[in-house]
């Protein structure tokens, strides 16, 4: 995305494992907003997925909210704002150069905090996911809402999702820490067109990996 002479290959299909999280992740969605997402009849994996959720949900705190779901949002990291966007399904995003998009899937928000949660389902990547606190993914999308909606504090969680059950990991951050974060995405913004690529257990993500010279070379 930043680097213009790296030409991205063709995205592989969609794995089972995906296709199970995307049914469940869209059957929370209906759930949360009372509105039919659903192109098919979901699999009996992604049921039994969301069965776990809606056990979970009936007893969580965080049922009283008001959520939204499928929320996206560009940040400019050059002028530190953000704003809220259009997103197709396949995740095409309408951005201005220098944005960083992104969508987040439940969004509550008042006049003075915001909560943030990404749904997990499934196997956890061995570990790539990180908790709330130390998660860059959430951390940013924290500091895209605290810019668009002008709010100091904004709250992050992690619930993962299995047919055993549900765990969660959360974590606040106030306007300080938000500040911060938005100077460390400014730095490696900055850095970016003469970075080099390390390898590492983050390559298994990485859209570009079969055309990153780092990962030939390794």
């Amino acid at each position: 995305w930043v680097r213009p002479e790296v030409v991205a290959p063709p995205q592989p299909p969609a794995t089972d494992a995906m296709r199970i999280g995307n049914e469940a992740h869209a059957l929370i969605e209906s759930a949360l907003t009372g509105k039919g997402t659903m192109d098919a009849i979901p699999c009996d994996e992604a049921l039994a997925f969301y069965d776990t959720w809606r056990e979970w949900w009936a007893t969580s705190p965080l049922s009283a909210e008001k959520w939204q779901a499928e929320v996206a949002y560009a940040y400019n990291p050059t002028a530190d704002s953000a704003r809220q966007i259009g997103v197709s399904m396949a995740r095409k995003y309408e951005v201005n150069p220098g944005e960083i998009a992104g969508t987040i899937d439940a969004l509550a928000l008042d006049d003075e905090h915001a909560t943030v949660v990404d749904w997990k389902t499934g196997q956890d990547f061995a570990g790539l996911t990180a908790d709330a606190a130390d998660n860059w993914q959430l951390r940013l999308y924290a500091l895209a809402v605290s810019r668009a909606h002008k709010v100091d504090t904004v709250k992050v969680m992690i619930v993962r999702i299995t047919p055993h059950g549900v765990r969660t990991t959360e974590y606040t951050l106030d306007a300080l820490e938000l500040d911060a974060v938005a100077n460390e995405v400014a730095s490696l913004v900055k850095a970016a067109p003469t970075s080099q690529p390390t390898t590492g257990s983050h390559c298994r993500r990485c859209k570009v990996v079969a055309a990153c010279p780092t990962t030939a070379v390794a």
